[in-house]
């Protein structure tokens, strides 16, 4: 939330100032990828290598079917809201994936889950986020203009 809020000050303080944006802009696009690799590299080390190998047609098969749960779901329930069905394939395209936050969840329930569960979830949730550009361009292609309907949403807001 800091961060948030520290980005609309420096937005509104350094809307006459250009060059000091540009270098901002680059320092906090390299700090961006900083952590994003720290995070890539992060998730790497949860992941048990030979649970992984000795259940990896589970994992891909647990990943599949969370990915087209998901899916469905999404979408049903957005085209109950009124969309298109091509939008409605998009926004479940768009959020099929497990997030991040997944591994939050994961944690808190370890004890409750038990080890092969815990260590089966662990590693679905890196092969979801792995899918998500594969995803996000289907999704892009279901839109006729190929901007999705989150995009038009925020333009027809913007007007």
């Amino acid at each position: 939330m800091g961060a948030f809020v520290a980005g609309l000050c420096l937005n509104g303080a350094l809307e006459s100032h250009d060059e000091l944006k540009e270098v901002l802009h680059m320092r906090i696009v390299m700090l961006r990828d900083f952590f994003a690799t720290l995070f890539i590299g992060t998730i790497g080390m949860f992941i048990n290598a030979r649970f992984l190998a000795h259940s990896f047609r589970l994992f891909v098969g647990t990943a599949a079917s969370i990915l087209l749960l998901k899916f469905t779901v999404m979408s049903l329930v957005v085209r109950a809201f009124g969309l298109t069905t091509r939008e409605s394939a998009s926004v479940g395209l768009t959020l099929c994936q497990v997030s991040e936050f997944a591994f939050i969840l994961l944690a808190a329930g370890k004890p409750i889950l038990g080890r092969s569960y815990y260590l089966l979830l662990l590693g679905v949730t890196p092969l979801t986020l792995i899918f998500t550009p594969i995803s996000l361009f289907a999704a892009s292609a279901c839109c006729r203009r190929g901007r999705l309907p989150v995009e038009r949403a925020c333009e027809m807001q913007m007007r």
